[in-house]
């Protein structure tokens, strides 16, 4: 089942994995965020509405579309399918929210999924380093 905890763990995922460097805004991002949805339908994805406010600043520039940032996915090690995990910002460039799914959300995550490394995907604008954007 879904829930903040599952949201925690999955974004300490991707800011922990070393194709991604920007790691630290991210997590700051995620703290100063209330949940505004909590997806029940299988999948592990989440919203946030992230304050602005001095010293947290965008990951990505205003002028920069809104949407997904990042998609990293991974095959499983155990059984055939892949996970999808998806990073999104908000018109202002705040993380808006993280989808993380199974099979192109076609089956629920698993509860403790073992991934095949290294990411058979990894592509977005978040990939750049800090004060690239």
């Amino acid at each position: 089942m879904n829930s903040p905890e599952l949201a925690s763990q999955w974004t300490e995922f991707v800011a922990a994995r070393k194709e991604f460097p920007r790691s630290e805004e991210l997590l700051e991002h995620f703290n100063a965020g209330t949940f505004t949805r909590i997806c029940d339908c299988g999948c592990n994805s989440y919203d946030l509405k992230v304050e602005k406010h001095d010293g947290l600043k965008p990951l990505m520039p205003a002028r920069q579309r809104s949407g997904c940032v990042l998609s990293v996915a991974f095959y499983f090690a155990d059984r055939p399918g892949s996970l999808e995990i998806d990073i999104f910002v908000d018109a202002d460039g705040y993380l808006a929210g993280v989808d993380v799914a199974c099979n192109a959300n076609s089956e629920p995550v698993p509860e403790k999924p073992q991934l095949a490394e290294p990411p058979y995907h990894v592509h977005g604008a978040l990939m750049q380093g800090p004060g690239s954007v």
